[in-house]
């Protein structure tokens, strides 16, 4: 799921991050910010897509090819196309995640033109491989739960532990297998969602290939 942090010191989120999910088996990616507009679920497919995605997204108006017309909305994109290249080459254990800055657009209040705002979001992905237990003789597929706790342990170590995860989601996941993810802070009175976690939606995963 794609999660949005807001901290003094940028740098030093980024590293508690890396040190998380790197210790948890996790393997660091990075993509161009720079997408296809191929009809692709990069851009506009709204019945798997995020609200994020829905919007206009921002086309270059020099794009150095047509790989790189548009700039990413999002990361999970990225992290399907990097599944989809390790299970082409017979990788059977996939725990990637990426940090890294999206770009939407924001219309200015006093004109027509657009403002681009450039959050900085993290997202993960794992498939089922295997995740062994302590408890059993043989190896058990990963499941929502794995991700889930992985998740607690990265907000825990930023102290965050007032988490509640809610049924549904509207990103690209499947609409009965995925959770919005909720946080509120002693100074808030309403609950911020920050994220989104779940399985990706069998139409992304025929789309990108994986199988």
């Amino acid at each position: 799921g794609e999660i949005r942090f807001t901290t003094p010191s940028e740098w030093d989120l980024l590293c508690r991050v890396n040190e998380v999910l790197s210790g948890a088996g996790l393997v660091e990616t990075v993509n161009l910010s720079f997408v296809p507009d191929h009809g692709t679920p990069v851009g506009q497919v709204t019945d798997v897509t995020s609200a994020e995605t829905t919007r206009e997204t921002i086309q270059l108006l020099n794009p150095i090819s047509q790989e790189a017309t548009l700039l990413r909305p999002n990361l999970w994109p990225g992290l399907l196309k990097n599944a989809a290249t390790n299970s082409n080459h017979n990788v059977q254990d996939i725990q990637i995640y990426e940090a890294g800055r999206v770009f939407l657009p924001r219309p200015s209040v006093t004109s027509s033109d657009c403002q681009l705002i450039e959050p900085l979001h993290i997202a993960a992905l794992m498939n089922r491989g295997n995740s062994r237990s302590l408890w059993a003789h043989k190896n058990q597929g990963r499941d929502f739960f794995d991700i889930k706790g992985m998740l607690e342990h990265l907000f825990n170590s930023f102290g965050i532990v007032d988490i509640t995860f809610r049924l549904g989601s509207i990103g690209p996941f499947h609409p009965t297998r995925s959770a919005t993810v909720y946080y509120k802070s002693e100074d808030m009175n309403r609950e911020e969602k920050i994220g989104e976690v779940g399985e990706i939606h069998p139409d992304l995963l025929r789309f990108f290939d994986i199988t």
